[in-house]
């Protein structure tokens, strides 16, 4: 196993991630920008030209033949499921059986995430055909036979996720561990070319490639993005999956995609 953390603006004193899961023993590679690279003089971080993120995780993936992570680097809180409806803080050891059992997934899935905090209480412990974000887990054996790869400049893993599920390999994301970001947008990272006229652009690219499965809105905010409205999008994670040779079924392709999601049980 190993982790990837890229990084851009954000010198050592700001890898919230980092700070995390080194305690958990698994080697880990910091990918900074090359102009990044003065940041770091005493730290081993990997510099590697790039205009977006996207560029760096395929990089990640096309050094790897065994599964890896890559996860962003400002996760400042990890959370285990106790049972019922709470999560609370996760310790080392709970963090390094997450990442443990992700990876046994990994053996027969392409891609497996660790889910987000937020509103996990609404899904299932293991989602199947969903969103994965933020830690995202690979198989590049698998993904290579699947012909999938990172091409978007933006929402690149929204893209990956459905090129893999229309081509009938279940994605899958894990709820048992989950991490909580720093905040959408924040200074440094992605934010650093992704203004509010790139992710609209993303937007369209995205739903120009899959129009059957995304649809675009507005999102307003608060407090990121400068609290100005935004264009995002919704994807029909499901229905992209049952639109496959493997995923179809006999029957109502809208009702099988309702079974598939699942609450979490009570307690």
């Amino acid at each position: 196993m190993r982790i990837f953390i890229p990084s851009r603006g954000r010198g050592p004193h700001r890898q919230l991630t980092y700070e995390v899961l080194r305690h958990t023993g698994f080697p880990i590679t910091t990918v900074c920008h090359s102009e990044d690279k003065i940041l770091w003089p005493e730290w081993e971080a990997e510099p590697f030209p790039h205009d977006h993120y996207s560029q760096v995780r395929q990089h990640c993936i096309d050094l790897s033949v065994t599964p890896i992570f890559i996860v962003d680097d400002d996760f400042k809180s990890w959370s285990w499921y106790r049972g019922g409806s709470l999560w609370t803080k996760a310790t080392t050891d709970e963090i390094v059986q997450g990442f443990d059992e992700v990876y046994g997934l990994l053996q027969t899935h392409a891609m497996v995430g660790i889910g987000q905090r937020f509103m996990v209480n609404q899904r299932p412990l293991l989602h199947e055909c969903t969103r994965v974000n933020g830690c995202i887990g690979i198989n590049p054996t698998l993904l290579r036979r699947a012909g999938a790869t990172f091409r978007l400049p933006v929402m690149g893993d929204f893209d990956l996720n459905l090129q893999l599920l229309t081509k009938g390999y279940k994605t899958l994301t894990y709820n048992k561990l989950v991490f909580e970001q720093a905040g959408s947008n924040t200074e440094g990272g992605c934010s650093i070319y992704r203004t509010n006229e790139v992710q609209s652009r993303g937007a369209e690219a995205l739903a120009a490639l899959w129009p059957e499965f995304v649809s675009i809105r507005k999102k307003e905010t608060k407090h990121s993005w400068g609290g100005q409205p935004r264009l995002d999008v919704s994807c029909r994670w499901k229905a992209a999956f049952l639109s496959s040779a493997t995923g179809s079924k006999n029957g109502n392709p809208l009702e099988d995609e309702k079974k598939m999601d699942t609450p979490n049980p009570g307690p």
